[in-house]
């Protein structure tokens, strides 16, 4: 698994995964991405991602996915802790 920050080519990947999940997804734009990390399988396909929201000095976990796949395979864990790679202001 690899986990990097989000990019703009990200965004339909991430809006299917949060499908997937049966979450809010018409909401995320490309400018949100700022605080979006993905984790990778070997592929290269997304398969996890988690986002904030700032506000101030605040954040909101707006969301986090793990492909229904993986599920119980420990992405969970990865994805939660991949949290720390994102950016900040």
């Amino acid at each position: 698994m690899r986990i990097r920050a989000a990019r703009s080519e990200d965004l339909d990947a991430i809006k299917a995964l949060l499908a997937e999940n049966e979450l809010p997804a018409s909401d995320i734009t490309a400018d949100l991405l700022t605080y979006f990390a993905v984790a990778e399988d070997a592929d290269g396909s997304v398969v996890g991602s988690v986002g904030l929201e700032r506000f101030g000095n605040s954040a909101l976990l707006h969301s986090l996915a793990v492909a229904q796949t993986l599920r119980s395979a420990g992405w969970e864990v990865a994805c939660w802790r991949m949290r720390k790679t994102l950016r900040q202001p």
